[in-house]
């Protein structure tokens, strides 16, 4: 994964792991996470959303694999 264009958030942000194409980073002040892909594009959350974030994404998830 080429990160070299997002310097900026490498700066102020530890890894934390990567999975597939995504890298996953905290920002060290303020926490909130970013996700980038490998194509470069990238999403920040803020730290206080990312409960209701996680919760949407398994319920989906969760709803997609019961059976009706």
């Amino acid at each position: 994964m080429n990160l070299r264009k997002h310097m900026e958030i490498l700066d102020v942000s530890d890894h934390l792991g990567h999975t597939g194409d995504y890298e996953i980073r905290k920002y060290r002040e303020g926490g909130g996470y970013v996700l980038l892909d490998v194509l470069g594009d990238f999403v920040i959350i803020e730290e206080d959303e990312v409960d209701n974030i996680f919760s949407i994404i398994y319920n989906d998830i969760h709803n997609e694999q019961t059976p009706n």
